[in-house]
């Protein structure tokens, strides 16, 4: 049933249609190397609530200039009042997006080329034109009076925790919690998703069923109530992909006619894009579809495995676990391809933290709500979400210190992603294919494939050099080992510029001079690397190898820089030569 659809005309014209618009504006986008980089006034819309960003106000901002319309990231000093599609002025500084190269990293210039985002716009405050039309106004201060009542009644970290989950805003830089749920297998809770609209769709139609409202009034009012609550959070690709679905399943109730999730998200997913077609290259939009993708085609091509009679607390947790695990399956690619890295424990840590989420969204929404009111009794109010954060708290603790919870994953290159992709497909069709044996014979076939020729293409020499603030580094490869020449950065950059070659280990870093012993630690202790440093500069420390002008340390040659010579321990940099192919030989 689920593979007709991709037979229907409709279905098909519309692709082509939702890809020629994605084909015509990045055309368009190539319009952007042209523009003359000036100081302007702007006048414009804001497209997204400004958050604070290394002391400045940052916010999408929408205006004409040079003869079109375009989209800016734009930066104030001073925020103002100002808040979501208020319409604003400001003398600004054009500018192209800062572009920091370290192979492997986030590229924040091609992130906002992905937005349809080409340029930047700096400048001190705006002045207000036009207040956004009233809803959106009102929404904009009622999440400003939540994220007050968070602050002022939760701890820190509760706070942090509870502005994630119900309203996808990271307020402070608490990098110790989001590595714990990203660890574990929970960053999808920090940042606003489906799942809420959802979860608030069913509190408001079963709470209106329960004051006795008819069926048709309660799923009106729910879904009115969900997009107050996406306006609330900004309107991210995942809440409004969520309150489309919501509108054609209740759509199709009052036309009397079948509900499909499949359907829905079809539905959802080409509003979205002929909206904007640049949600194509968002990642919270294809994490989104992707996760409702797995879940629908798992639980709907096994309906008699779950359809099944069975306890009612083993069949609740029987779908529990299945939901993560078709969820976590089809976003295996995306996160292989976006974070190298896959979550085991996320798994089991979702069981628990998917219900505590689910239940924290409508107790949170209204202790902050309720607290605003009742300000004396605001302790009693929040007693219930800040149990319920900190067992989010707890759990993401607990699951990311477990030693296999997470499974790193280098780069794989496209043909083994798409092998992957292929098998993932397999796995949740499974039960629609006829002759079972060839389907998984294939794409087992193209997975080894893949990975044979990734092998090879490992094993290829190459030299890889790159700058930072002036200074060369550069990764070299030989023999299937990745070696780095100068370490340049933090640890976590060389460690993502590892992972980007399709390596996982480093086997040597090969300092020129002077060394930052906490870096060359961390590239020891995580990337398993030897760390050779001049020997005057390493002399007492056991952790670092030192090396002497004329000495070899595979695969390079270490002589005194500009080719000079001398025993003199004054000497303060080495630089490498590669030896002869011939005497390579790993050891």
């Amino acid at each position: 049933m689920l593979l007709s659809y991709y037979r229907r005309p409709l279905f098909i014209l519309l692709c082509v249609f939702v890809s020629a618009i994605i084909f015509l504006n990045f055309l368009k986008g190539k319009k952007e190397q042209r523009i003359y980089y000036v100081s302007d006034t702007l006048c414009g819309r804001i497209l997204s609530y400004p958050q604070e960003s290394a002391g400045r106000w940052r916010f999408e901002f929408s205006s004409f200039y040079a003869g079109e319309k375009r989209k800016f990231m734009a930066y104030l000093n001073e925020k103002g009042g100002i808040s979501l599609y208020d319409e604003v002025c400001f003398t600004a500084e054009i500018l192209r997006p800062y572009w920091r190269y370290y192979p492997g990293s986030f590229n924040w210039r091609l992130f906002l080329q992905n937005k349809g985002i080409f340029l930047e716009a700096r400048g001190e405050k705006a002045a207000l034109k036009k207040r956004a039309f009233y809803p959106v106004y009102a929404a904009s201060k009622v999440r400003e009076k939540m994220l007050e009542a968070f602050d002022k009644n939760l701890s820190s970290k509760e706070a942090f925790v509870m502005a994630g989950v119900i309203l996808g805003v990271k307020k402070k830089n608490d990098r110790e919690i989001s590595k714990a749920f990203s660890l574990s297998g929970m960053a999808h809770l920090l940042v606003a998703s489906g799942g809420n609209v959802a979860a608030l769709m069913g509190f408001f139609f079963f709470a209106l069923r329960f004051a006795g409202f008819g069926r048709v009034f309660s799923r009106m009012a729910g879904l009115l109530a969900c997009a107050f609550y996406v306006f609330v959070c900004g309107l991210d690709p995942p809440l409004v992909r969520a309150f489309f679905m919501a509108a054609a399943a209740i759509t199709a109730f009052l036309m009397e006619r079948k509900k499909d999730v499949f359907q829905a998200l079809i539905i959802a997913s080409l509003c979205l894009l002929l909206i904007d077609p640049n949600y194509l290259f968002d990642a919270g939009f294809q994490m989104s579809v992707l996760a409702v993708y797995g879940i629908a085609c798992g639980f709907g091509c096994r309906k008699d495995f779950f359809a099944a009679k069975r306890n009612g607390l083993v069949s609740f947790l029987i779908n529990l676990f299945f939901v993560s695990f078709f969820a976590q399956l089809a976003l295996l690619p995306v996160l292989i391809y976006y974070f190298n890295f896959i979550s085991i424990g996320g798994l089991i840590s979702n069981m628990i933290a998917v219900p505590a989420a689910a239940l924290l969204l409508p107790l949170g929404l209204g202790a902050a709500l309720f607290s605003m009111i009742f300000q004396k009794m605001s302790g009693f109010i929040f007693f219930l979400p800040s149990l319920l954060a900190k067992i989010l708290i707890y759990t993401a603790d607990f699951f990311s210190g477990l030693k296999f919870s997470v499974i790193e994953v280098p780069n794989t290159g496209l043909f083994v992603l798409f092998s992957i992709s292929l098998l993932i497909f397999v796995i949740l069709h499974w039960t629609l294919f006829k002759n079972k044996r060839v389907i998984a014979a294939v794409s087992l076939l193209c997975l080894a494939l893949s990975l044979a020729l990734r092998t090879i293409r490992l094993n290829k020499p190459f030299e890889k050099e790159f700058y930072l603030h002036g200074e060369r580094s550069v990764f070299v490869s030989r023999e299937g080992r990745l070696f780095i020449v100068n370490p340049l950065g933090l640890c976590e950059e060389i460690k993502r510029a590892v992972y980007s070659y399709g390596f996982l280990r480093l086997s040597g870093a090969f300092y020129e001079g002077k060394y930052d012993r906490e870096t060359a630690l961390c590239l020891k202790n995580e990337l398993k690397s030897e760390v050779y440093a001049p020997l005057w500069h390493s002399w007492g420390d056991e952790e670092i190898n030192g090396l002497w002008a004329g000495e070899k340390a595979w695969p390079f040659t270490v002589q005194f820089k500009n080719g000079e010579s001398g025993y003199s321990g004054l000497r303060q940099e080495l630089e490498y030569g590669f030896l002869p192919y011939k005497s390579f030989d790993g050891s």
